[in-house]
């Protein structure tokens, strides 16, 4: 079933029947910080797929008008219409080979690749955009257990960012040194016969206040020297910021205002300001946070009317086919995609 943008009303309701099937840290109502709910910005779009397909992260190619999403259980990229909704077509196959995937977490598009993350697989998948055909892999030698990924490119080279949150024994993993490994850098670069590319080096804090416990998600602002790492560990949850070198900076972000978990996160860029978003993960509906850029002072909330359970989320401010400000796109319990028009998101916002 695809959703029109012209009669939001028919599947929003029956959706609103099914956001009860997920699953997340708390199945609470979400409050604002001075307790009254955030506002309510209603999807553009609401695309449903499979309940089988466990739909996981996103990723936009505004170029294409195009958003992938992983999806975990079905072992596939779905490419969707950015404008619509619309189910463009489905890529790969469980497996392990090239063009295969093995339970896809995170994904990201940078340039002319797409770059998806494999759990079971314990890599890096590089596809070529628009073609999606496979170029070759990264980190099948280092990582164990990776779920989410961050792209920078520069000078002909990608640097990316992938967590590898492997298993500890235990509830309190404080002072484990393998915490030292929870983020991987690599460089990525391409040539005529393909992709080459190399480990750059792990890092994480394994004690105090930047230890990552439990990461999934990452995002990256190298205008600010600012990587995000999300701890969704219980006792620890918020963002912690950490320099693009590996460095925890003693700041973390969301400790206040995170009480499911911090999941999704994405920039908003515009110019040399922008807003970061960053996703609780309530099961009824998820509160969508907006920090700013470069204080991360908390600037509002909102959810949407239908969209809950979210795992991963994807923000552009280039222009999207209906969306002449940028989009937010947003997995929906496990089994969508919806999108904001960011003109809305930003309505509610205080303005001076």
């Amino acid at each position: 079933m695809i959703v029109d943008r012209r009669f939001p009303f028919l599947p929003i309701a029956l959706l609103l029947a099914l956001t009860t099937l997920g699953c997340s840290h708390r199945a609470g109502f979400e409050t604002a910080l001075d307790g009254s709910p955030p506002p309510v910005v209603e999807e553009a779009w609401i695309a449903p797929f499979e309940l089988a397909d466990n739909v996981d992260s996103v990723a936009i190619a505004p170029e294409h008008g195009w958003v992938l999403a992983t999806t975990k259980e079905t072992h596939q990229l779905l490419v969707i219409d950015a404008g619509s909704g619309r189910l463009v077509r489905r890529v790969g196959a469980p497996g392990a080979r090239l063009g295969q995937f093995d339970r896809p977490n995170g994904v990201a598009v940078i340039d002319d690749l797409a770059l998806v993350v494999e759990r079971d697989n314990h890599r890096v998948q590089v596809l070529s955009l628009p073609e999606l055909e496979p170029l070759g892999l990264v980190g099948a030698e280092i990582l164990q257990r990776p779920y989410g990924i961050a792209a920078h490119s520069e000078d002909g080279a990608v640097t990316l960012w992938v967590t590898d949150n492997f298993k500890i024994a235990g509830d309190d993993p404080a002072g484990d040194p393998r915490l030292a490994g929870r983020v991987k850098v690599f460089r990525l670069t391409r040539d005529a016969d393909g992709i080459s590319s190399e480990h750059l080096r792990s890092f994480g804090e394994t004690t105090g206040r930047g230890a990552l416990w439990k990461v999934e998600t990452i995002a990256v602002d190298t205008a600010n020297d600012v990587l995000l790492i999300a701890e969704e560990h219980d006792d620890r949850m918020a963002l912690l910021v950490y320099s693009t070198a590996g460095e925890f900076t003693g700041r973390s972000v969301g400790g206040d205002v995170f009480a499911a978990e911090p999941e999704g996160l994405s920039l908003w860029r515009d110019g040399d300001d922008g807003i970061w978003v960053a996703t609780d993960q309530y099961a009824r509906r998820s509160v969508f946070h907006l920090f700013d850029r470069r204080t991360f002072a908390h600037l509002g909330a909102f959810t949407g009317a239908v969209t809950a359970n979210t795992d991963g989320i994807a923000v552009t401010d280039r222009p999207v086919d209906g969306f002449e400000k940028g989009v937010v796109v947003a997995v929906h319990d496990d089994q969508a995609v919806t999108a904001f028009d960011w003109r809305n998101v930003a309505a509610t916002l205080p303005h001076e």
